[in-house]
């Protein structure tokens, strides 16, 4: 049996700047909570030889968070 999720889910997503700013703020607030957790454990990791830069990093997760919200602007459109 398919989920209806409230309209309003809907109705806000089918702005684009929100679609996109809504992950990019979630995903930001999550790094800054865990990020001195990371800073703890992280370096003690065996890690292999090559090993990306540590700035990509921020790079590649911004651009992660980025890309959701094109796709949830999509979806909130086909509905």
């Amino acid at each position: 049996m398919p989920v209806q999720l409230p309209s309003l889910f809907y109705d806000i997503a089918r702005n684009p700047a929100v679609a996109v700013g809504l992950p990019l703020v979630f995903g930001m607030s999550g790094g800054f909570i865990t990020k001195t957790s990371v800073n703890t454990w992280y370096p003690t990791l065996k890690r292999p030889a090559v090993e990306p830069p540590r700035w990509m990093f921020p790079v590649a997760w911004t651009l992660l968070y980025a890309s959701m919200g094109p796709s949830l602007f999509l979806l909130s459109e086909r509905r």
